[in-house]
């Protein structure tokens, strides 16, 4: 006769060791997706000149044509970030968007990457033109 004591079985003379089997529920974690359905609001203002302005100032147009990465660096080390960011396109069109939204100015990210893709120096040169008429004005040499 077979009996059951615990975690041992009793057979006859012999005592069998039961193994001890935990049932371990999960309970699965919920997680939260926070889903972005809007871009922050765009600014009150339109850029203070058109991005095909950029002969309105020759020599402002002669450096972002022959010096386009450094005055990219320059744009990105006023707006706290690093010079290499002005280097790639990515991050050309992340420096015309953070400037854009620092300075409340309308328009969205798409526009921005856009207008960088198709029209880099004219993008760049809307950029420090509206920068000097604002709080950056240019230097002795030409450079921000």
């Amino acid at each position: 006769m077979n009996q059951v004591f615990g975690h041992s079985c009793m057979t006859g003379d012999h005592v069998i060791e039961l193994p001890v089997v935990n049932h371990v529920t999960e309970i699965p974690e919920t997680s939260t997706n926070t889903v972005i359905v809007t871009q922050p609001r765009s600014g009150d203002r339109q850029w203070s000149s058109g991005i095909c302005d950029c002969l309105s100032d020759f020599e402002m147009c002669l450096y972002t044509i022959y010096c386009g990465i450094c005055l990219h660096c320059a744009v990105a080390k006023k707006l706290d970030e690093s010079g290499c960011s002005g280097a790639c396109l990515s991050g050309q069109v992340a420096l015309r968007t953070k400037y854009r939204l620092r300075h409340k100015i309308r328009g969205n990210i798409l526009d921005d990457m856009c207008v960088v893709t198709w029209c880099n120096g004219c993008a760049l040169g809307q950029i420090l033109r509206d920068m000097e008429k604002g709080m950056y004005p240019r230097t002795c040499c030409g450079v921000w």
